[in-house]
């Protein structure tokens, strides 16, 4: 059971990929027809780095085998458009098609150069508007939930189905959380996590020109039913958490702490007004902060919760301008500390791999790669930059 996923998101970099999408052009697909060949033993534990090309025409999944000690890599698999994010799961990943692509691919890991099946649509029969697949949360092997940030509903699907017909199974509909200045009727949700037998769904409830202006939510359901719980913290008649900061973008279920929501606030061209990472109590759904919402000291593009005193952030200053900086969840952003020499850099993704290691998605346009940072002491265990020249901009994991 998967119960944390954040795949890289558009509005991380200023909607950066939305900006760019129709300079994209049409990649292979399919199946990988590079002359990279697959690994001569089959691969069990692996990161896998959903990557592009520095001129965003093209993109394409590098695999690092966790197993090797010189985290030998192999890829780029899959080539197609860049607007691509993968999410890990047990002994496989899958690969969304996001904007305008609207399809999502299943590898396993056991042969990661051929797709178990290939560019499901995540349309449904009718629908006219992009979906623009953000993440897929697994409950177990036969029902998960698939999100969709230009889609007022989200997808049920059965992720062992084998054949198109079977993949669809159902959906929830949020269409109540659209705002009244929201022309398109789109709730925008960007993100969820399992805590138990709920769903907690981010909602950002953005305006017609993309701006945080409404009050963001948390929706909750039932996973056993799919039916919407009624949290008693809503006002107008919705039934979800309103939230602290604005325009949430991640949410985390971490025991102990709580569901942790990661709101970017505003982008350009101010930075950070009303990002936070906020918390809600998983079942009385009380909300407090841990990172409280601030003005002018920068975004938090990202983050990673290693213990109850150790945690990572992304900090985002300026257009491709971000550090990487630990803090303590116990005292918020206090004690912020840029790590070694990550700053005034590239950063698009940060994730805590199964060995406990954080790993740092480098975009440098000359030397790109993966950081692998030792928590214990944030000594550089290694960089990994075997990756044919792409720019990695998110990482999954897949354990056996």
């Amino acid at each position: 059971m998967k119960t944390n996923t954040k795949p890289f998101s558009p509005s991380r970099l200023l909607t950066l990929t939305s900006l760019v999408a129709t300079l994209v052009l049409s990649g292979c697909g399919g199946d990988s027809d590079n002359d990279t060949p697959p690994p001569s033993s089959s691969l069990s534990n692996v990161g896998v780095v959903a990557s592009v090309s520095s001129d965003f025409s093209s993109g394409a999944v590098n695999v690092i085998d966790l197993d090797s000690a010189s985290y030998d890599t192999f890829g780029p698999y899959h080539e197609t458009q860049s607007d691509i994010a993968v999410v890990g799961g047990t002994g496989h990943y899958y690969i969304l098609g996001r904007f305008n692509m609207d399809n999502i691919s299943k590898v396993e890991i056991s042969n990661p150069a051929q797709k178990t099946w290939d560019e499901f649509s995540v349309l449904r029969q009718g629908e006219q508007n992009a979906g623009n697949p953000y993440d897929l949360i697994e409950v177990n092997d036969q029902k998960a939930y698939l999100l969709r940030y230009n889609s007022a509903e989200i997808l049920i699907v059965n992720p062992s189905a084998t054949v198109e017909a079977d993949f669809i199974t159902g959906s929830l509909d949020l269409s109540g959380y659209a705002p009244a200045n929201n022309a398109d009727d789109i709730p925008r949700i960007s993100a969820a996590a399992l805590a138990g037998n709920k769903l907690f769904v981010t909602v950002q409830r953005l305006d017609t020109n993309y701006q945080p202006i409404n009050t963001s939510y948390v929706a909750v359901y039932n996973t056993v039913d799919d039916e919407e719980i009624e949290t008693g913290m809503g006002a107008n008649g919705l039934k979800g958490i309103p939230l602290l900061g604005k325009n949430p973008d991640d949410i985390q279920f971490h025991a102990g702490i709580g569901l942790i929501v990661r709101n970017l606030g505003t982008n350009f061209p101010t930075y950070g007004d009303g990002t936070s990472l906020d918390i809600i109590d998983e079942d009385n759904y009380a909300t407090s902060s841990m990172i409280t919402p601030t003005v002018a000291k920068g975004q938090l593009l990202d983050f990673v919760i290693v213990n109850a005193n150790l945690g990572y952030i992304v900090n985002l200053t300026g257009y491709q301008n971000t550090s990487v900086q630990s803090f303590d969840p116990a005292t918020g952003r206090t004690d912020l500390a840029t790590i070694g020499s990550l700053s005034g850099g590239d950063f698009r993704d940060i994730e805590l791999s199964p060995k406990g290691n954080l790993w740092i998605a480098d975009a440098n346009v000359q030397t790109p790669g993966i950081h692998i940072i030792n928590t214990s002491d944030n000594s550089e265990i290694t960089f990994v930059d075997s990756l044919r020249g792409l720019l990695p901009n998110n990482i999954a994991f897949v354990t056996e």
